[in-house]
């Protein structure tokens, strides 16, 4: 029987190791493929919700009745620029009768101007932050003779579109309101106690 010879191409090592870069080469393209649309996907995301999300990105609001005459709680929240019985700011400072800029706690400076101010009834001012703008309102109303009753409107309105949702999350300004009426209570209890005291000592 004859011998049959097959003729096997000849191994170059150098055709094996092209092969491997190519594959190397392949799987970090790939991955940095994946990386991208993982990164993309919720970039794309925030885009399209600060798209979505109106001018007006937040509304708070309050209703609370406080246990002291509405000549001297208008006083206390309108009048009195010094605001010293606000829990969360740590200066005010005063450039005039209607414009006033304050710095609180933990957060950037907000600068003020009122633009409506009927005594004891109406309180409106439009504020400027960071990246915001907003408006805030105040109503008083007499609610017997030691007794106010408020009614508080804020808003933020945040024109640049990709803004919205860091400056909503950034400003909880429900609890912002919140904080202010609590704060105008416990004044208020102050007050009355000062003046329980004094009636004591008379």
């Amino acid at each position: 029987m004859g011998s049959m010879s097959v003729n096997a191409p000849a191994f170059h090592p150098d055709h094996s190791i092209a092969a491997d870069h190519t594959g190397v080469r392949m799987a970090d393209g790939l991955l940095l493929s994946i990386f991208l649309v993982g990164a993309g996907v919720p970039l794309l995301a925030y885009v399209s919700i600060g798209f979505i999300m109106p001018r007006r990105v937040a509304v708070a609001t309050a209703n609370a009745t406080i246990p002291a005459p509405v000549e001297w709680v208008f006083d206390l929240v309108a009048v009195d620029r010094r605001q010293a019985f606000r829990s969360d700011l740590k200066d005010v400072e005063i450039a005039s009768d209607t414009r006033w800029t304050e710095r609180a706690n933990d957060s950037p400076p907000v600068s003020y101007e009122a633009i409506r101010e009927v005594p004891n009834e109406v309180f409106e001012a439009v504020f400027q932050g960071k990246g915001f703008t907003g408006r805030w309102l105040v109503r008083f109303s007499a609610a017997g003779d030691d007794a106010t009753s408020l009614v508080i409107y804020e808003e933020l309105q945040v024109s640049h579109p990709l803004l919205r949702p860091i400056v909503r999350l950034a400003y909880p300004l429900q609890a912002a309101v919140d904080r202010f009426v609590a704060d105008v209570r416990d004044a208020a209890d102050r007050w009355g106690g000062a003046r329980v005291s004094q009636g004591l000592k008379g």
